[in-house]
């Protein structure tokens, strides 16, 4: 029991930190929690519930859970993650998104279903936001979903790029936002093994360009203990007059191999 609260006071400090550097939270705010029903969307329930009661900012939470087809609840499960929500005093929402699924199985190139599902579903809990007239969009993305997706863009989206902390929408209209943006998997699996959060493995149909990105940091940790913070600061260190975006006029005559 020690042990837990423990590292629920680390992981709480953290979002407390997140949101003191890149102004997450304002008093009042209606927050939509993305829920897949993992362990990090779960942790994101447990943790901003409690950071709510800590901060006193008056955060009005709804739980949303955006159905796909790609990494689908059953209906135990859902009852499950829906009992868990009200017992922290949070509604539970399901949404289907059909176009997604539609769009990956025609295979549209540059074929990226880890994009192409996000867009899907942020599109989904955006109009959400509308319905219920909030203005944050809290997903649950940790420091490994940060590095593993620059990985992802760099080899397979064909760009350089990853997501932000706290990223603004239609002009400041939605923000989408991520608290455990500092805190690494390891930390969210052990609390959520822990506390016995009723979290679901990623069954997600395309998740294995994700899990090969996975295996390969964990490969290159063995020999670089410190290469997530590498790649964390190249993010902060970014030297554009030395990429190749002078040349994009000429991307067909250079990329013909």
């Amino acid at each position: 029991m020690d042990s837990v609260l423990s590292l629920r006071h680390k992981l709480l400090n953290k979002i407390e930190k997140a949101d003191n550097i890149f102004d997450l939270f304002e008093d009042g705010d209606g927050v939509i929690l993305s829920i897949s029903g993992g362990k990090d969307s779960l942790c994101l329930v447990d943790l901003m519930s409690l950071y709510n009661k800590k901060i006193n900012k008056n955060l009005k939470f709804y739980g949303v859970y955006v159905d796909n087809g790609m990494r689908f609840l059953d209906e135990k499960e859902k009852k499950k993650i829906k009992s868990f929500l009200e017992e922290r005093g949070i509604v539970f929402y399901t949404l289907t998104d059909d176009y997604s699924l539609k769009t990956i199985k025609n295979r549209i190139k540059p074929f990226n279903p880890c994009f192409i599902c996000s867009r899907g579903r942020r599109k989904k809990l955006v109009e959400f936001a509308v319905k219920v007239r909030a203005r944050k969009i809290a997903l649950a993305h940790n420091l490994d979903d940060l590095i593993e997706t620059l990985l992802l863009n760099i080899l397979f989206g064909r760009e350089i790029s990853t997501f932000l902390p706290k990223q603004e929408l239609f002009r400041g209209k939605f923000y989408i936002v991520r608290p455990l943006i500092l805190i690494e998997s390891k930390l969210t699996r052990a609390y959520a093994m822990q506390s016995l959060l009723p979290f679901v493995d990623n069954r997600c149909i395309y998740k294995n360009k994700r899990e090969r990105i996975r295996e390969f940091i964990k490969e290159l940790q063995r020999d670089v203990p410190y290469i997530k913070k590498n790649v964390l600061r190249a993010m902060m260190k970014c030297k554009e007059e030395f990429l190749w975006g002078q040349y994009a006029e000429f991307k067909k005559e250079i990329f013909d191999f």
